[in-house]
């Protein structure tokens, strides 16, 4: 695609009240979505986070999506996908979670067209909708062959000739986390054939959060750091929330201000633990003040409302600490930059979230290092069945995130297994780290990755795939 044909957009600040749409005088592009990473107690970044633990409905186009195999080699045939990736890919630090864009069209203007690309500075954009064209450092993915991933990939997604306007209707689906969006009054988007409310992509990157989350030494107390580029023209988060979601659904958060004198720096402390009294039956007190913040970051009310409905799950009912904040525009723009073949005034609202490693996962990852691993072929298959069933996906989900019943998979599930679950949506990440990590207990963690056959053939793995060799 030729350069000349893009406008690198400037950004614009909105002078249209956040609670309704008034007509512009020439195009407004909004989007919003979450850049989501894992650290431990030390703010180490953990690897093997893409886990298809939110999968997006099967029309969405992707890489590897529709592949069948064909004409290659065993060893080439592709590996189990998650987010587009092969799963628990040991490189990937980063989710690039469910971006969606919107259009809403100039006064007096029903219909327009234009070419969109987005740029991924250390990641690939991986799933999207409708369908385009996807990048590599320049080049096309041959997949099942993926290049390699560091931080100085350049992933690149481009769509031709997007038609906006028109009342051409999106595909039919029950899965909520695609229907919340809808519900924006904005342009619809056509791509060829395909139609929707807007466009979506999401991709994996190997890069770190730019704020780090650790735990003081010898204190019930976390230490946020970041320093924000200066030649990203960023600042610091307007808004940062530490929050606690229970396993029954109770949810306790505060807000963390930067105390940090310089522009471009964060530095806050926050207690690390809540008293019994700072938790409430559910997240809607949360749920309000971030939608505050989201609308007054420029996003529309229905906006920000379809945000915070599609992340229901993971922002307010997965168990789990967690940090969000409201990322600097000046990085997104910088680490994912945004072109359109027309001006237009943009207004991109993402959310940062560090989920963070705590006691809690610590035991759990006690009962597993303590063994011993029995045949666990019955439940992973259980649980297989259980995720490929589009009819139990609520039932999936709730086990994915670590509320769910074990019953739902109608087999026994043993105690080193429950406690798997326990851990949550990054249980992959958590088990792998630890059976790496050649301390008491990591060979029983070893041997249980390997048991239940973890994605990502990492040291932990080849580790215990000998000792079984041997025996």
């Amino acid at each position: 695609m030729p350069a000349a044909r893009f406008l690198v957009v400037a950004v614009v600040a909105l002078l249209v009240p956040s609670f309704a749409h008034a007509s512009p005088d020439r195009l407004v592009v909004h989007e919003w979505g979450t850049f989501t990473s894992l650290q431990d107690e030390a703010g180490r970044t953990l690897s093997h986070i893409n886990t298809d633990d939110e999968p997006v409905p099967g029309f969405v186009f992707g890489l590897g999506r529709g592949f069948k195999g064909l004409f290659l080699v065993p060893t080439e045939m592709p590996p189990p996908l998650a987010q587009g990736a092969p799963a628990g890919h040991p490189q990937i630090t980063m989710r690039l979670e469910t971006p969606v864009t919107y259009f809403h069209l100039p006064r007096g203007v029903t219909s327009a067209k234009l070419d969109v690309a987005v740029d991924f500075h250390g990641g690939w954009l991986t799933e999207f909708y409708p369908a385009g064209v996807t990048l590599a450092d320049g080049k096309p993915f041959e997949f099942p062959k993926y290049p390699p991933l560091s931080e100085k990939t350049v992933g690149r997604l481009e769509w031709k000739d997007v038609v906006l306007g028109g009342d051409a209707k999106g595909p039919e689906t029950t899965d909520h986390v695609w229907l919340a969006p809808r519900n924006v009054k904005a342009a619809n988007v056509t791509v060829g054939k395909k139609s929707e409310r807007f466009l979506f992509y999401r991709g994996v990157a190997h890069l770190d959060a730019p704020l780090t989350v650790k735990q003081v030494e010898g204190k019930d107390l976390l230490e946020i750091t970041g320093q924000f580029p200066r030649t990203t023209g960023a600042e610091r988060p307007a808004a940062m929330w530490l929050v606690d979601v229970q396993p029954d659904g109770r949810c306790a958060f505060r807000a963390a201000h930067s105390i940090a004198a310089q522009s471009n720096v964060v530095r806050a402390h926050a207690p690390l633990g809540f008293a019994p009294a700072d938790y409430a039956a559910d997240a809607s007190a949360l749920r309000k003040e971030m939608h505050a913040a989201l609308v007054s970051e420029g996003l529309f009310d229905d906006e920000a409302t379809a945000m915070l409905k599609t992340w229901e799950l993971s922002y307010f009912k997965s168990p789990g600490t967690r940090l969000f904040f409201t990322v600097p525009q000046g990085w997104t723009d910088t680490v994912l930059p945004l072109t359109l073949s027309q001006p237009a005034d943009v207004t991109r609202v993402m959310v940062g979230r560090i989920e963070l490693v705590t006691p809690r996962h610590r035991e759990s990852l006690a009962k597993i290092a303590a063994g011993p691993v029995p045949n666990l072929k019955e439940v992973v298959a259980a649980m297989a069945k259980l995720q490929t069933d589009p009819a139990r996906r609520e039932q999936y989900n709730a086990l994915a995130s670590g509320r769910g019943d074990a019953k739902d998979l109608t087999v026994a599930v043993p105690p080193i297994y429950q406690a798997y679950l326990d851990l949550g949506r990054f249980r992959t990440a958590m088990v792998l780290d630890a059976a790496a990590a050649d301390k008491p207990g990591s060979e029983a963690i070893s041997d249980f990755s390997y048991e239940i056959q973890l994605p990502g053939l990492g040291i932990a793995q080849q580790r215990a795939a000998r000792r079984a060799s041997a025996n």
